[in-house]
């Protein structure tokens, strides 16, 4: 089973959960908010964990779900010319791919 852990104040949380729902092979996917259950070991998100327990984080998320593409078509999004990019779900990580770049998770 694929888990994807993600926040609704994350706009590529938001994208990769968009772009899960229109895949049929990935309706049965769980949709874990981290803003409701905080998760030991998951740092950032999106942050999907395939069948096999391999976690794939932010732009590898969006990677993972491209190979589902003959079911979908992803648009390329690009952020401050890094591709995409995660945020993280510490408060005080202000890292730049963290959420002080987005808004604060705090």
């Amino acid at each position: 089973m694929i888990v994807i852990y993600y926040s609704p104040r994350c706009q590529n949380s938001v994208r990769l959960i968009g772009a899960v729902r229109r895949i049929p092979s990935l309706q049965g996917a769980r949709l874990v908010n981290v803003d409701d259950s905080p998760i030991s070991g998951v740092t950032h998100v999106p942050t999907l964990v395939d069948e096999h327990g391999n976690m794939h984080i932010g732009g590898d998320a969006f990677t993972f779900i491209k190979r589902f593409d003959d079911e979908i078509e992803i648009e390329a999004m690009q952020l401050g010319g890094g591709g995409l990019t995660y945020g993280s779900i510490d408060p005080d990580d202000t890292s730049t791919n963290s959420y002080m770049q987005f808004g604060s998770i705090a």
